[in-house]
């Protein structure tokens, strides 16, 4: 039983990493081109702990005459990662590994034994020298963490976190006479995030369901759109350098979260395989910026320097009382208030 009393030894594994990436570029007189995908997968040094990562870009500049610019980026990265308690910012939890194992005396052994010959027991309490065999002793009476198995429950649960993060970007610029440019730009970003946690129903907080699901799943959706007007010019030692812009902003967020408890079919982690819906609830929050923006800039000989601002901007979060005050906040896209910067 001795060589059973080591909990670090149970939590902790040798970890492997791979990565992978290839990459392309050319470019000619006229365009650019730069395409990348990459793979990574990290087995990580405890259990429950991996990560897999794919991941693509997609750079094209194309520039047919001096006064025509335009080009085209994308990106996409999608992350899957099986996580502990440990990774999940409760550091306080039962479940959390690291905590857990700080704190076990080296007195109790990971798995159950038989009292006489110490040997380790099966699930039908029979003696057994097949690793695959033993079974955790949760149900052992400790002075500390009596009644939690931070390994047992690592385990025996199932978490599953994946991220897909989608990037794009647009411009166009234009120089029709020689110090004026007049660009247009396009953004987009777009991230959907699901979690999905299994909580056993031997030992733990899934015990109180028995056994218990929860999903959570977000998308957050951004778009950038504006448009510039740049003008250089200078006449002997005076210089000016002019900017005009107008951007709009907008941002969507969509949350969906969902548990059930009583589990029915033990290996099935989907809704339907549980009883009870303890908890469900929705949200989706939006709003709209828009924004008008100016600057000049000018020194003399390149020595003395002024500089004058000006921002003009609205938000769909500050909404008109009837009093004429704004208020903080409003959840419904509404009129653009106004204000200077």
């Amino acid at each position: 039983m001795g060589d059973d009393l080591d909990w670090e030894d149970a939590a902790f594994k040798t970890g492997y990493r791979q990565e992978y990436n290839l990459s392309y570029n050319t470019k000619t007189e006229k365009s650019d081109t730069y395409a990348s995908v990459g793979y990574l997968n990290d087995d990580g040094y405890m259990i429950k702990t991996d990560f897999e990562r794919y991941s693509g870009r997609l750079n094209y500049n194309v520039y047919p005459t001096k006064w025509f610019k335009t080009g085209l980026n994308l990106g996409v990265t999608r992350t899957v990662s099986n996580y502990s308690t440990s990774d999940s910012g409760n550091s306080s939890s039962y479940s959390n590994l690291t905590r857990f194992i700080r704190t076990m005396a080296p007195i109790y052994p990971v798995h159950k034994h038989d009292l006489e010959t110490g040997a380790y027991l099966d699930a039908n309490g029979k003696a057994t020298t097949d690793p695959g065999e033993y079974i955790y002793d949760y149900e052992g009476t400790r002075l500390s963490n009596n009644g939690r198995d931070a390994i047992a429950e690592t385990e025996f649960n199932q978490r599953e976190l994946v991220r897909v993060n989608q990037t794009g970007h647009t411009y166009l610029t234009l120089t029709p006479v020689e110090g004026l440019n007049l660009t247009a730009n396009y953004s987009i970003n777009n991230i959907d995030y699901r979690r999905k946690v299994y909580e056993n129903p031997y030992v733990g907080d899934g015990t109180a369901g028995p056994g218990r699901l929860n999903q959570m799943s977000t998308r957050t959706l951004t778009q950038t759109f504006n448009q510039l007007i740049t003008y250089s010019k200078s006449i002997g030692n005076h210089n000016f350098d002019v900017l005009l812009g107008h951007e709009n902003y907008s941002y969507k967020y969509e949350y969906l979260y969902g548990m059930k408890t009583q589990e029915t079919v033990s290996g099935m982690y989907e809704f339907g395989n549980f009883v009870n819906i303890s908890s469900l609830s929705s949200y989706t929050d939006t709003y709209k910026k828009e924004g008008y923006f100016g600057r000049i800039n000018y020194d003399y000989a390149h020595k003395y320097y002024a500089s004058l601002s000006y921002r003009h901007d609205g938000s769909s979060r500050l909404q008109k009382r009837t009093d004429g005050g704004i208020s903080g906040r409003s959840e419904q896209a509404g009129e653009l208030v106004k204000r200077h910067l």
